[in-house]
């Protein structure tokens, strides 16, 4: 579709943007474009729901199958507890990606608002996305997280008597 005379697109470099003719075939690659990014994000959250709900259902099953001790209950539950932080990473990157799509789909054009003005909104959003990312990534892991915590000092002192 981009490559029809009425359908072409460009980088202007002055204002840091991608421009589109202004014509029903770029009306039409944009909204595809954009619909295509939230099926993608529903998928991903469909077969994260899916994913999880199996691994639980498995989980289940094996605790019905074999009388399990203690030690292998909790590595079941530690397991358990990862799986569901997998989830959450995994839904909240896919609404990281709906926001993105938004943004860019939506964002104010340069006729409405001053170049600059544009500019700035574009960066702060994909400055926004891909910080978010990162926060998402860390976050989620665990050693990182214990390795930011401060680690606390005992200020007092222990003194031993030989009375």
């Amino acid at each position: 579709m981009y490559w029809w005379y009425e359908c072409s697109k460009w980088y202007d470099a002055k204002i840091a943007v991608w421009m589109y003719r202004q014509s029903l075939c770029t009306q039409i690659a944009s909204r595809m474009s954009y619909i295509f990014g939230l099926l993608m994000s529903g998928l991903i959250v469909l077969v994260n729901t899916l994913t999880l709900f199996g691994l639980r259902r498995q989980a289940k099953k094996l605790k019905r199958l074999y009388n399990t001790n203690a030690a292998k209950s909790d590595t079941r539950s530690s397991q358990s507890r990862l799986n569901m932080n997998f989830y959450i990473q995994g839904c909240v990157t896919a609404t990281i990606l709906v926001i993105t799509l938004i943004g860019f789909h939506f964002l104010p054009t340069p006729k409405r608002t001053s170049q600059i003005q544009y500019v700035l909104i574009n960066v702060v959003i994909w400055e926004t996305v891909q910080t978010s990312n990162a926060v998402v990534l860390l976050l989620f892991n665990k050693p990182f997280r214990k390795l930011c915590k401060p680690r606390r000092m005992s200020l007092h002192s222990t003194t031993a008597t030989l009375f």
